[in-house]
């Protein structure tokens, strides 16, 4: 299994696409730290994700950082953007991605 994960990109997160996809692989991971501070940085952040997802077997497990202050006060809203996209948007709760190795 692959795993790339990355973190605290604020908002350089579309300098890292092309070596993102060239990576590829089964899980992407953000950690947080996007600087999604207002509604127009995490629409824009979020759509990026559903955007990079697609690279990856099982989508993206993302979660916020303390630069992320819009998502914290808007969690709904930000599960919406996401909805039907293969980014899964993780507070406080974990994922089943249904992987199966062996």
């Amino acid at each position: 299994m692959r795993i790339v994960a990355v973190s605290d990109t604020h908002r350089t997160h579309m300098e890292f696409t092309d070596t993102l996809e060239s990576m590829g692989g089964d899980v992407l991971i953000h950690a947080g730290d996007s600087d999604c501070y207002d509604e127009k940085t995490a629409v824009t952040f979020l759509n990026w994700c559903k955007l990079v997802s697609k690279f990856y077997k099982y989508g993206m497990v993302l979660t916020f950082g303390n630069h992320d202050t819009w998502v914290a006060e808007n969690l709904d809203e930000a599960r919406e953007l996401v909805e039907e996209s293969n980014v899964h948007l993780l507070i406080n709760e974990g994922v089943d991605l249904g992987i199966v190795t062996g």
